[in-house]
């Protein structure tokens, strides 16, 4: 039985993203974290990292469910990142992590980018954070994806 009873359909349609693709938060979120990287945690003291839950994981995996949920995790592969006074949770990669095969099928499902460039490139540019939504049950916070992100690697 699947654990989560909260429904989202991922939709990966730009159309809906103008409501917050250009926020003053969001086009920052952006900026620091392409060009000052090391210090992006300052900027940002509430960031929570973040891993795709092992039964989010093993669906997708499995059974080809579409939908990702992330959950808190201090070892965390990626930073969510809520915008102040909205509901509006954002999620980068945390560069110097670890990334183990298992990660890179979670950054393949909420980040869309050219495989055959990262190939070539071990530099990666951030054009649009994925968006979460986040979702309470038995009192744990859980952000699930909206819509898909954007990385450059050149």
């Amino acid at each position: 039985a699947e654990r989560y009873s909260h429904r989202l359909t991922n939709n990966n349609d730009d159309q809906e993203d103008n409501t917050y693709r250009y926020s003053q938060f969001f086009m920052n979120l952006i900026l620091r974290y392409n060009q000052n990287y090391q210090n992006f945690k300052e900027f940002y003291p509430n960031l929570t990292l973040v891993n795709e839950t092992k039964q989010s994981f093993v669906e997708r995996y499995k059974q080809g469910n579409t939908k990702v949920v992330f959950e808190k995790y201090s070892q965390g592969i990626f930073f969510a990142i809520n915008e102040p006074n909205t509901n509006n949770y954002y999620l980068v990669p945390n560069l110097k992590a670890s990334f183990s095969e298992y990660h890179w099928k979670t950054l393949e499902a909420v980040f869309d980018y050219d495989r055959e460039s990262l190939e070539k490139s071990q530099k990666m540019r951030l054009e649009k954070p994925a968006r979460m939504i986040p979702f309470s049950e038995n009192g744990k916070l859980y952000l699930e994806l909206q819509n898909k992100g954007n990385l450059d690697f050149n």
